[in-house]
């Protein structure tokens, strides 16, 4: 991505910009294909929506479509492990009942489900799985804010000075660096999206930072701890 974004711009600013969009999948613009470059054409080109209500409306909405389809739908049932028969998935185990299904899907990290809900299994493809590097996720804070800032608009992103530096820590290094000249922050003023929505809530900001999560995450080194209080 950033070699492609490289050589559509001149400005760093745009270039940083720009790669932001290979985070949306979890990966890193300096690693990752410019294929990934089509979800910035996507949301200037053709737009993006705000559901009415929140993202929740669209759990909500795809819960009433299945119910009218009738799909079944368990909520609280911690599933302990898929059952296999014959290198076949034939049903799941919730705590000492098992059900049998058709088909299973599992919609968890293919390394939880291959080393956690498949019991005694170590073929080639787990083995596999298991050596790739891994995605990166979201440390997310909910604030409540005493103060409004009218500069900050919905969506903001204030971005590190050394981006190549700042994914070189958190791939190569594995370290998360708490200082704010050193990392990228997402930030959704919530109560700005609920104000246009006409809800009246208090003022509460979303702050994403990017982070590494990988079992044995204790070993990732806190290179600073510095407060991010402005």
């Amino acid at each position: 991505m950033n070699e492609a974004n490289s050589s559509f711009f001149k400005d760093e600013r745009l270039i940083q910009l720009f790669n932001r969009y290979g985070t949306y999948s979890g990966s890193n613009p300096y690693l990752a294909p410019a294929t990934l470059n089509i979800i910035s054409h996507v949301e200037y080109n053709q737009g993006s929506f705000i559901p009415v209500g929140g993202i929740h409306s669209i759990t909500k909405a795809l819960w009433k479509l299945a119910e009218k389809k009738g799909v079944n739908i368990f909520l609280n049932q911690k599933v302990d492990e898929i059952i296999l028969e014959n290198q076949e998935a034939t049903g799941i185990r919730i705590g000492d009942n098992v059900k049998k299904y058709d088909k299973i899907i599992s919609n968890v990290d293919v390394n939880f489900t291959f080393k956690y809900l498949i019991k005694n299994f170590d073929n080639r493809e787990s083995k596999r799985y298991s050596k790739k590097r891994p995605s990166f996720s979201g440390l997310v804070f909910y604030w409540g804010i005493k103060k409004e800032f009218p500069e900050f608009e919905i969506h903001n992103i204030l971005f590190s000075k050394d981006y190549k530096k700042e994914f070189d820590d958190l791939f190569e290094i594995k370290r998360f660096t708490m200082i704010p000249q050193c990392i990228s922050i997402f930030h959704q003023n919530l109560t700005k999206m609920m104000h246009q929505q006409k809800k009246k809530i208090g003022l509460l900001w979303l702050m994403l930072l990017t982070f590494i999560i990988k079992i044995g995450m204790q070993k990732l080194r806190l290179a600073d701890t510095t407060s991010l209080k402005r």
